[in-house]
C-alpha cells in the first residue's frame, strides 16, 4: 500500500511556506517513528500548462522586474473594462465563444480577487448569455448532511415525530428511504392529511387522493408503498428512541448513534 501527500512549498525552512514545511516535517517524523520508508520528490518544473507564455507569467507575476523575452503572448488577453458589469459581460462572451469552438464548461475556470464584488454580476452575465457554470463556494459546516442528520434525529425524538423534522432528516440523504421513488408521494400524503406526531408510528389508512370516498385498487397499491416507506423510516428511529430514553448525558446519547 502506497500513500502520497502533496504539499506546496519551495523547500526552504523559513519562507512563505513555513507552516507547510512544518507539516512535512511532522509527517516525516511520524513515518520515521513507525519505521515506514519515505521518498521525497520535489517538482521544480511547472507541469500545469504547456504554454510558455502562461508559465512565464506565473514565474514573474509577483517579481519587481522580469527579463525581456521573445515568447509571444498567444494565450494571454488583457481587457480594460470600464465597469464590473462590462468586465463580466466580456468574460461571459469569451467563454461562450470557447464553448462554441468545442471546449467543455468543465475545462474553463474563472478566478476573482473580490468575490463579493464580482460574483453576483458574473452570475447574472452567465445567465444572460447562457453559460453553464458551477460556483465553488464555501458552505457553512452546519449545512453539511453529516451534521444536519444527528440534529434532526434528536429533534425527531425530542419533539415527538414532527413531520417537518422527519422530512428534514430524510432529505439529508443519509437514511434508507432518502432515495426512495415514493418519497414525494409520501410527503404529499402526509401534508394532505395533516399527519404529525405519534400518527407516524401507526399504519396510514386514508386515501392517497384525499377526500375521494372509497379506496380503489390503485389507491391501495399506493398506500402500501407509502406505508412501506413509513415503516422503513420509523422502525430504526423508534429503536433509537428506546435506547436514549431516560438518558441525561449527551455522550451517552451519542454512543447510541453508533451502529
Amino acid at each position: 500500500m502506497h500513500w502520497t501527500a502533496t504539499l506546496l512549498s519551495t523547500g526552504d525552512g523559513y519562507d512563505l511556506f513555513a507552516y507547510v514545511n512544518e507539516t512535512a516535517g511532522i509527517l516525516q517524523r511520524i513515518a520515521d517513528k513507525a519505521g515506514v520508508p519515505t521518498n521525497t520528490l520535489q517538482l521544480g518544473e511547472n507541469c500545469r500548462t504547456d504554454y510558455a507564455d502562461l508559465r512565464r507569467v506565473e514565474q514573474y507575476i509577483f517579481a519587481d522586474q522580469a527579463p525581456e523575452t521573445e515568447i509571444p503572448a498567444e494565450h494571454i488577453r488583457l481587457y480594460a473594462a470600464s465597469t464590473v458589469t462590462d468586465a463580466c459581460n466580456d468574460l461571459a462572451l469569451q467563454i461562450k465563444g470557447l464553448l462554441r469552438c468545442g471546449y467543455r464548461a468543465g475545462e474553463i475556470a474563472v478566478t476573482m480577487r473580490d468575490r463579493e464584488k464580482y460574483a453576483p454580476v458574473l452570475a447574472s452575465a452567465f445567465e444572460k448569455y447562457g453559460v453553464p457554470y458551477y460556483a465553488d463556494e464555501r458552505q457553512p459546516v452546519t449545512a453539511q448532511p453529516i451534521l444536519v442528520f444527528p440534529m434532526y434525529l434528536m429533534r425527531s425524538v425530542i419533539y415527538g415525530w414532527r413531520s417537518d423534522d422527519l422530512f428534514s432528516l430524510i432529505k439529508t440523504g443519509l437514511t434508507d428511504v432518502s432515495d426512495s421513488p415514493d418519497l414525494h408521494r409520501t410527503e404529499n400524503y402526509v401534508y394532505t392529511w395533516g399527519i404529525n406526531g405519534a400518527a407516524w408510528k401507526r399504519p396510514f389508512d386514508k386515501s392517497p387522493k384525499g377526500f375521494s370516498g372509497a379506496l380503489s385498487d390503485s389507491d391501495r397499491v399506493q398506500l402500501e408503498r407509502i406505508n412501506a416507506l413509513r415503516q422503513s423510516l420509523m422502525e430504526p428511529l423508534v429503536a433509537f428512541q428506546k435506547k436514549v430514553h431516560g438518558m441525561h448525558r449527551g455522550r451517552s446519547a451519542l454512543l447510541c448513534l453508533r451502529p
